[in-house]
């Protein structure tokens, strides 16, 4: 087997083309790749990443070198729906969209719309559009930015939260885990045994636990927008250079021809950049462009799924 590794983070494409519209990951500094061929372009290889649910595509290959250890059998653990976290709201807590606080909590409102995972598609598709429209990201107070934050993952969290789908606006503190794995649950207390999740945080958990409770990693952007247009729910994960600063979260929303929102596309019709809403420096209620493909800021990015 033609094993090797990164030596840099590396661009992991769909053709071995350096356009924006090639780019479907980025391989962390370190992971492992089986070489399948050479490809047309020289000196490219078509891999296979295991660790990716071996996913093929295109590389640089000035960037691998020989793996000299085996093939990865390590295991992880596997997390369930019983594991599912969220801070209960309290009866003084004030989780609701004209508030500029209870980030920590997910929303807790009167007759708020939610998406039946059991709905027709159309039905789906209407419910996922009635709760952009009741977040209203570009008036609530609750997803303001400030000179010192921002809220894309408070947003993203309150639109999987109404759509029935598991985005963690809390997690399993590293204190936690033993228990957990020893079968016995902890309470869950802020910032003791559950700690906020950052935009950066979201994209190790979606890496980490994200099949455990539904997602479904995608490498084709064009896949991730036909998916969502049946109905279900799409996220757009990138992790920040510096670890300080934030990185960035954004959710895929089906198309509307009739209302005039649609993803962008090239004159042959080629996807660009998904129909997405969004909170962060600048809220919008709906915006379709490549803002993860920027390496300059995003070291990692990835795109992913849910029924």
């Amino acid at each position: 087997m033609n094993l090797f590794e990164t030596i840099t983070p590396l661009n992991f494409r769909n053709e071995p083309l350096l356009l924006a519209r090639t780019l479907k990951a980025v391989l962390p500094l370190g992971t492992q790749v089986e070489k399948v061929e050479d490809a047309s372009v020289k000196p490219w290889w078509k891999i296979k990443v295991a660790s990716l649910n071996n996913e093929e595509g295109f590389v640089h290959s000035k960037y691998l070198i020989s793996s000299v250890g085996q093939e990865s059998n390590s295991t992880k653990t596997t997390f369930s729906s019983e594991h599912k976290v969220n801070l209960t709201p309290g009866p003084y807590t004030k989780s609701r969209r004209d508030v500029a606080g209870g980030w920590a909590y997910p929303l807790n409102e009167a007759a708020m719309p939610k998406r039946d995972i059991n709905a027709t598609e159309n039905e789906k598709i209407l419910a996922i559009h009635d709760i952009i429209k009741f977040l209203d990201v570009e008036h609530s107070a609750r997803y303001l930015p400030k000179s010192t934050a921002t809220y894309c993952n408070v947003y993203a969290y309150d639109f999987c939260f109404l759509n029935e789908v598991y985005l963690p606006r809390v997690w399993w503190a590293p204190n936690a885990f033993s228990d957990i794995l020893k079968g016995n649950f902890p309470e869950a207390k802020w910032n003791k045994t559950v700690r906020e999740q950052s935009a950066n945080a979201l994209y190790d958990w979606l890496v980490d636990f994200g099949d455990d409770f539904g997602w479904n990693r995608i490498f084709s952007i064009d896949e991730l927008q036909q998916e969502v247009n049946k109905g279900c729910v799409g996220v757009i994960s990138a992790k920040n250079i510096n670890p300080n600063h934030s990185g960035h979260i954004t959710c895929v929303v089906p198309e509307d021809n009739s209302k005039g929102l649609r993803a962008s596309r090239a004159r042959d019709e080629v996807l660009l950049g998904p129909l997405q809403t969004q909170a962060g420096r600048n809220n919008r209620k709906y915006f379709n462009t490549t803002w993860w493909a920027n390496p300059r800021k995003f070291k990692d990015f990835g795109f992913w799924m849910h029924p």
